[in-house]
């Protein structure tokens, strides 16, 4: 039984990115113009399997929010003509909190138990907090930073030995991670980890797979950067400090987030290290490379 593991699948980001897997990926008679836009080499009307799965396996802290994800990518699948799936899909609800040790290890067991491979392993979970790093208190900067880097972490190490020879791993790093930022310290900087751990991971499992004689056989590591989207994580980060929200420059690129989920989709299927999703973040990207930290660091005020 191959599968796919969303974590962060309540809301935003992770709900979307799981109901796209879900109809995209969510049985084994998918058909080729699904994967058009994939540039897959197959004929109109012609099964394809790869990454396809039977079991969709949702994770979240919030138990209610994560069964309506559930029941939505269910209900959807059930309108779909049967006869385009080969299984019954469904959808597996696991509530629980990444950065606790024995929740992973007890997700760990679960998979090992079910007998299943993990096809997609998608890292959505996050958290982020406005304001200056003195306002805020330590334990929320402390919550950011652990769910984003040690939660990452954990979670990535509990499940890759679960992993088929072909999985793909997605990794929700963040635009932020690009430069420093004053007024978002903490969530930048856990970005940044998360992004350098992502792509480090993406290039020891190739150099791995070669070893093995698996160059065209092996784990892909996706991380993702967009930028501010549409979700209720903007709400969260600026209702956490009333002193000081999002930067008013930042509200003029706020992006869809189904959108930006069809391209982490894309990006994960085509095995790229490295997910941009709007034209801006690539500009943003190349800029990077060129601008000095401390030039702009000065640009804040």
């Amino acid at each position: 039984m191959r599968i796919a593991v969303v974590i962060g699948a309540s809301s935003g980001i992770g709900a979307r990115t799981a109901e796209i897997l879900g109809k995209r990926y969510g049985c084994r008679g998918n058909f080729a113009d699904e994967e058009a836009a994939l540039g897959k080499n197959v004929k109109k009307g012609e099964p394809y399997s790869e990454g396809s799965v039977d079991e969709l396996w949702l994770v979240a802290r919030r138990k209610d929010r994560l069964f309506e994800t559930a029941a939505k990518i269910e209900n959807e699948a059930r309108k779909r003509n049967a006869a385009d799936c080969e299984s019954n899909f469904k959808c597996k609800t696991v509530c629980g909190d990444i950065t606790d040790d024995a929740f992973c290890s007890r997700l760990a067991l679960d998979i090992k138990e079910s007998g299943a491979e993990i096809a997609w392993l998608i890292n959505s979970a996050g958290c982020g907090f406005y304001g200056e790093f003195t306002d805020s208190t330590v334990d929320n900067n402390c919550v950011c930073a652990e769910l984003n880097c040690v939660g990452a972490v954990r979670i990535t190490g509990a499940l890759l030995p679960f992993m088929s020879r072909n999985g793909r791993i997605v990794q929700l790093a963040s635009a932020a991670a690009f430069f420093p930022q004053p007024g978002f310290a903490v969530y930048a900087a856990s970005k940044a980890f998360v992004l350098s751990f992502s792509r480090a991971l993406g290039r020891e499992l190739a150099l791995s797979a070669r070893k093995n004689g698996l160059k065209k056989n092996r784990i892909s590591v996706t991380a993702v950067c967009p930028g501010p989207c549409d979700t209720e994580f903007l709400t969260l980060a600026n209702d956490a400090n009333a002193s000081r929200g999002m930067p008013s420059y930042k509200k003029h690129f706020i992006a869809d987030c189904g959108y930006v989920a069809e391209n982490i989709v894309k990006s994960a299927a085509k095995r790229k290290s490295l997910c941009l999703p709007t034209f801006t973040m690539k500009l943003l990207y190349a800029a990077r490379k060129l601008l000095p930290d401390g030039l702009v660091l000065r640009l804040y005020r």
